[in-house]
């Protein structure tokens, strides 16, 4: 039986799991409480998932233990892999994971160690960019190294009527090696792109105001 037909027959044959989804006291994101993603997910749950993640934009399933396969199985739940252009650091037998680390072993970076200097729309450089990203937490730092979110539809709302009119049908440059290189922090883990690397990640123009 082909692949797909045997995710689809875990899927429909998954018991559904007794979960809370409780929506955190600032201005985005969620948690869901009780739900194991080691184990199947079924249409009905992941339905309540996906609703979940359009209205709280950002989702935090806490305590799971998961594979790599377990996570690229549940990420393309919600649609097709995009591959980073950084290959060096994507996880050996599993393309579609980007190692983000900041250890250095023999000498060498093992992940990208800082894939989040700046504000930012994951992928945005793409002429379709990610919905978004799924990230599995293995040793973090006792204090520093948070993830910072902004809720972009509540952004938008806020902005005053005389400025919509202004970036309203504008349309702006994204581009990925735009700030590549920058310094601004202590430290840069960014490697030289390749000519190879450098033509996947052309500057790409989208609306100043778009949706996914």
């Amino acid at each position: 039986m082909p692949a797909a037909s045997n995710a689809l027959s875990t899927i429909d044959s998954a018991q559904p799991q007794t979960f809370e989804i409780r929506p955190f006291s600032g201005a985005v994101g969620a948690e869901l409480i009780g739900l194991d993603l080691a184990r199947p997910v079924s249409a009905e749950d992941f339905a309540r998932i996906h609703r979940a993640h359009l209205d709280h934009h950002v989702l935090v399933f806490r305590d799971q233990r998961i594979s790599p396969e377990q996570q690229i199985a549940f990420s393309r739940r919600f649609g097709e892999l995009q591959i980073h252009v950084l290959k060096q650091f994507l996880l050996a037998g599993h393309p579609e994971i980007l190692i983000v680390s900041n250890i250095i072993e023999n000498g060498q970076n093992i992940g990208l160690g800082d894939a989040g200097k700046f504000w930012h729309s994951d992928l945005s450089y793409k002429e379709l960019p990610s919905l978004g990203s799924m990230l599995h937490a293995q040793e973090l730092p006792s204090e520093g190294g948070d993830t910072l979110f902004a809720d972009m539809h509540k952004a938008w709302d806020a902005v005053p009527e005389a400025l919509r009119k202004v970036v309203e049908g504008r349309s702006a440059a994204h581009s990925y090696t735009a700030r590549y290189a920058e310094t601004k922090f202590e430290g840069n883990w960014r490697p030289t792109l390749t000519a190879e690397q450098l033509a996947q990640v052309k500057e790409v123009i989208h609306p100043v105001v778009r949706t996914h």
